[in-house]
C-alpha cells in the first residue's frame, strides 16, 4: 500500500477526531468506513479502541470492517481478544468473524483459536465460523468441521457447513453425509445440499477412508 498523501492524511486524522469527539454514532460508523477505505494501519489504534468501547454496534461492525480492509497481521489478535468482549452484541462478534476470515492469510496462524467458536451456544456465531474458516481454508480443520456435522442440530448451520465441506477434501465426511440423506427428518435443503456435497466428492477423486465405508 502506497503512503498516504498530504491530503489523505489531513482526511484521516479528521477522521480519527470524528471517532473520538462525534456524538452521532452513524457519523461515527462513517468515519470507520472512510478509514478503511485509506487502508493505512496508522488508524488501526482507534479502530481496535472503538471496537471494543464505542458505545453503538454498528460503530463496532464498521470497525471490525475497516480492520479487515487494512489486513494488518497484528490486527488478527486484537479481534480475537474482541470477540468476548462483544457477546451480548451478536452482530458485532459476526463482523469481527467474518473480518478473520477476510484477512485470509494473516488469519491462518491463529486458525486453532478461530476453531474455538464453532462450539458457541450462538448458531448464528458457529455458521460465521464455518464461513470464515472455508475463506481462510486451512485444511487440518476437516476434522472438525466434520465432528459439527454429526452433532449439529441448526438447519442455517448445517446449510452452510454441507455446503462448504467438500473444499476441505476430507473423505471422513463422506459417510457423515451419506447419514445426513438417511435422516427422515431432515431438511430437504440440507438433503439437497449433501447430494451435490458427494458429488463433488466423486468428481475429485476424494473416497472415504476404508474404516469409515
Amino acid at each position: 500500500m502506497a503512503a498516504l498523501t498530504p491530503a489523505e492524511q489531513q482526511q484521516q486524522r479528521f477522521l480519527i477526531e470524528q471517532m473520538v469527539t462525534n456524538k452521532n454514532p452513524y457519523d461515527r460508523a462513517k468515519a470507520a468506513r472512510e478509514l478503511g477505505l485509506l487502508m493505512d494501519s496508522k488508524a488501526l489504534t482507534r479502530l481496535h479502541d472503538s471496537l471494543l468501547n464505542d458505545t453503538s454496534t454498528q460503530v463496532r461492525i464498521s470497525c471490525a470492517n475497516a480492520i479487515a480492509r487494512i489486513n494488518n497481521k497484528a490486527s488478527v489478535k486484537r479481534l480475537l481478544a474482541a470477540l468476548p468482549i462483544n457477546r451480548g452484541r451478536t452482530d458485532a462478534q459476526l463482523a469481527i468473524i467474518r473480518a478473520l476470515g477476510d484477512m485470509k492469510e494473516n488469519s491462518r496462524d491463529q486458525v486453532p483459536v478461530i476453531v474455538r467458536f464453532l462450539r458457541s451456544p450462538n448458531p448464528f456465531v458457529r455458521e460465521a465460523t464455518i464461513d470464515a474458516l472455508w475463506k481462510i481454508r486451512d485444511y487440518s480443520v476437516s476434522k472438525y468441521l466434520v465432528r459439527l456435522l454429526k452433532i449439529e442440530t441448526e438447519t442455517t448451520v448445517k446449510l452452510t457447513l454441507v455446503r462448504v465441506i467438500p473444499d476441505f477434501k476430507d473423505g471422513n465426511a463422506i459417510p457423515v453425509l451419506k447419514e445426513v440423506l438417511k435422516r427422515k427428518e431432515e431438511n430437504a435443503d440440507v438433503k439437497a445440499l449433501a447430494e451435490d456435497a458427494l458429488i463433488k466428492f466423486e468428481e475429485m477423486g476424494v473416497t472415504a477412508p476404508i474404516a469409515a465405508k
